[in-house]
């Protein structure tokens, strides 16, 4: 990485990195061509840009190798045979699911990280859900982050102080 482009992604001195939880992006993963649409055109109704869309587990592990900052894949409460559950273990922790589950589908998964709404689904509902997602989780990395850079200037502070304090006579 060149200087310039590691100066662009850190900020300027005492601040933390740009671009932290700059954009969560959202993925859409259905088997179903014809739901991505539908699911699609309501999040652009409102000015939502899916980053993503998939219609496997394969294709949804190698969107999320190539995307930056966490998200939300909003799915069916099952992807290629594998549940919403197994799914979660296998993204990354800054990922959230949002299960659209049918009317007579069971669900049970109490598991941080998946939320579910059942079908039919009012626009509204989903648009809300999915701010909702990316508001809360973009809070809570920018505040970690924050923690993170606080911790690391106070450790590089002390660090000047005991390198002072063993050069003095």
């Amino acid at each position: 990485m060149s200087g310039a482009a590691r100066r662009r992604r850190s900020g300027r001195a005492g601040e933390p990195p740009r671009g932290v939880c700059n954009v969560r992006n959202i993925i859409l993963a259905f088997p179903d061509a014809s739901m991505i649409d539908q699911v699609k055109r309501i999040l652009l109704s409102a000015g939502i840009q899916p980053a993503a869309e998939v219609t496997s587990h394969i294709q949804l592990l190698q969107a999320v190798a190539r995307l930056d900052g966490g998200g939300v894949v909003i799915l069916p409460g099952c992807l290629s045979g594998l549940t919403a559950a197994t799914l979660i273990n296998e993204l990354p922790e800054d990922y959230d699911l949002l299960v659209l589950l049918a009317i007579n589908e069971v669900w049970d998964s109490g598991r941080p990280g998946i939320f579910a709404l059942r079908t039919p689904i009012r626009p509204i509902e989903l648009l809300d859900s999915v701010r909702m997602l990316l508001e809360t989780r973009r809070a809570e990395l920018l505040q970690r982050a924050e923690k993170a850079w606080a911790l690391r200037k106070t450790e590089a502070t002390h660090d000047v102080v005991a390198a002072c304090e063993e050069l003095a006579p």
